[in-house]
């Protein structure tokens, strides 16, 4: 299960990685509009060879259809290729729907994101989805300064770091860059688990943006 959470966290944080590089490649091909044939095609060509994965046509996908249009991904790799080859006509309709895409999708700025944040986050939403709402717990006692609360404590294990923060995954949670809380139930089960299946709900501050001292 630890390796399952990890890999899973290691596959968000890719994704990501992949919808920023998008945005950015495209953001340049929309600064591109009304200049020449060959800075557009250069810039088609790097769009070609570095964001030709499948996350990538999914998001040109999804980005057409809240912008209205009536192309597909499909035919906006039909574009790119026309546009890789200097078709004049292909260039420029490139340039004017790369301005129109951007919008929607993700946003490229923001730090890295490693596999460990997404994978707490990944714990995180999963108890959302079964009504727990859990930030972080901090504890000052004893001496003992550090994270004590479960869900840390389980992202440590399953990315075999003891010294992982769950500051940054909390502010990035409620972010669109994830998708929102899905309920996931074991198969055949039914209805909330039990109140001894639930961990302790931890308190937090205002926005989850401060722990609960012990």
């Amino acid at each position: 299960m630890t390796r399952l959470i990890h890999h899973w966290g290691e596959l968000q944080a890719a994704e990501i990685d992949e919808g920023r590089r998008v945005r950015a490649i495209i953001d340049e091909i929309a600064r591109a509009n009304g200049r020449g044939v060959l800075v557009i095609s250069r810039r088609a060509k790097r769009f070609r060879d570095e964001c030709s994965s499948l996350e990538a046509r999914d998001l040109i996908g999804g980005a057409v259809r809240r912008v209205g249009l009536s192309s597909t991904a499909t035919e906006f790799s039909q574009l790119i290729a026309l546009a890789c080859q200097r078709d004049k006509t292909a260039c420029r309709d490139l340039a004017g729907m790369a301005k129109q895409l951007a919008p929607h999708l993700p946003e490229k700025r923001g730090r890295p994101i490693s596999a460990e944040t997404c994978a707490h986050i990944f714990l995180l939403r999963h108890l959302e989805s079964w009504g727990i709402d859990r930030a972080y717990t901090y504890s000052e006692e004893d001496g003992y300064d550090d994270f004590v609360d479960p869900v840390t404590q389980a992202t440590r294990i399953a990315a075999n770091n003891p010294r992982f923060s769950p500051l940054h995954a909390n502010r990035l949670r409620k972010s669109n860059l994830f998708p929102p809380p899905m309920l996931i139930r074991a198969p055949g089960a039914t209805g909330l688990p039990g109140s001894a299946a639930r961990p302790n709900r931890c308190k937090r501050g205002p926005q989850g943006s401060e722990p609960h001292r012990l």
